[in-house]
């Protein structure tokens, strides 16, 4: 290990533990967000800070493409720890019981103490892991590019069982009860067993799936995206491209949107409203975001209201909080728009491309950006 430890911060702050909140990634925070981007602090790290970083305990967790993950202090950003591994850290950290388990590009999946960055175990995949974590019930479950889940118990990454799907996986698993889910690159998007890794069921979104899907109550939200880049083409393409609701039981399509771009960054979603960003005409293109209601798939709003506006391509996962919902894009631009009715309310350009999902905790918002900082506003 790099560096000294030093006490973890006291008090109890709001947690973010995982990518996109929680392991049915909801993206939803447990109390409120801030209504502007007035910077608190920022901290160099080592390389770019495409991570998303947690929030446990009132400490920030976050990986670096130089192959570090980083503790600081999210009241102050002052540095707690900093572990190095042996590749790029792309994956975002999820933090519980006393560990922090992310994956690497070298890889391996580890689990890390939360209190002083120690390795305390590491499992070998059968390729690099830029996916992020999911956790449930002690069971911690990944995805590794050449296309395999696994599960491992979370104490000390014993393997449970492992699943190898059809094509490439970038997205991150998604749980909801009973079930993981999670799309791959040819165009399948499957639901898995949590028990066993035996498959459920699989639907075709007619677009290859990035983007990590979104469980809530018993539907699953997904988008899917029309570059293949000498991927298998799926068996229907879709060249409108739409955001799906799946019944989570069965697979069966409840209702689609068109959005007439690629969704790469995970849908966020509450009890009345879902909400995605579409890139329009990926990748020369400007993404337009959506909030849609849960139950039919009507469209509430677009913003920007009219195509060729707005933000750039957007591949990170929105955050939602109170009236807010929270985005930032590839021209380095983190937004902030009313939930209800996409209304802009602030924006804020950081130093660098952003694929960093944002996190939400204690009324502060810690995003990481390609300028190689963490930013607390």
């Amino acid at each position: 290990m790099i560096g000294v430890a030093l006490m973890v911060p006291s008090g109890v702050w709001p947690e973010w533990p995982m990518y996109a909140h929680d392991a049915a990634r909801t993206g939803v925070a447990d109390g409120e967000g801030p209504n502007s981007l007035e910077v608190q602090w920022t901290v160099k790290l080592d390389g770019r800070v495409d991570s998303s970083p947690a929030v446990s305990g009132g400490v920030v967790y976050v990986g670096t493409t130089d192959g570090c993950v980083h503790a600081v202090d999210a009241a102050t950003g002052r540095a707690i720890w900093r572990q190095e591994l042996g590749g790029p850290v792309t994956s975002s950290p999820c933090v519980a019981e006393g560990l922090v388990l992310v994956g690497c590009v070298d890889t391996f999946a580890y689990g890390l103490d939360a209190g002083t960055g120690e390795v305390l175990w590491r499992q070998r995949a059968d390729g690099p892991i830029i996916a992020s974590p999911a956790l449930a019930e002690g069971i911690t479950y990944w995805a590794s590019t050449p296309g395999r889940v696994f599960a491992l118990r979370a104490e000390d990454g014993t393997e449970i069982w492992r699943r190898e799907l059809p094509a490439r996986v970038v997205a991150s698993p998604c749980v909801g009860d009973g079930a993981l889910y999670i799309g791959d690159m040819a165009g399948g998007f499957h639901a898995i067993r949590l028990s066993d890794g035996q498959p459920l069921w699989q639907f075709d979104p007619r677009g290859r799936v990035v983007a990590t899907a979104t469980v809530v109550g018993p539907l699953v939200f997904l988008g899917s995206q029309d570059m293949w880049h000498g991927e298998p083409k799926p068996p229907t393409p879709d060249p409108d491209l739409h955001l799906h609701a799946v019944d989570a039981a069965s697979g069966v399509a409840r209702w689609m949107l068109k959005v007439r771009g690629s969704v790469m960054g995970s849908p966020a979603a509450g009890a009345t409203m879902v909400y995605a960003a579409a890139n329009e005409g990926y990748p020369s293109s400007r993404a337009a975001f959506y909030g849609v209601d849960v139950a039919s798939g009507a469209k509430r709003w677009r913003w920007p209201p009219k195509k060729g506006q707005g933000a750039g391509v957007v591949h990170a996962a929105p955050a939602i909080a109170g009236s807010m919902v929270y985005f930032a894009d590839l021209e380095g631009v983190v937004y902030i728009l009313n939930a209800q009715t996409g209304a802009p309310v602030a924006h804020y350009a950081t130093g660098g491309p952003v694929y960093s999902s944002p996190a939400i905790s204690d009324g502060r918002l810690f995003i990481g950006s390609g300028d190689g900082k963490l930013y607390c506003f």
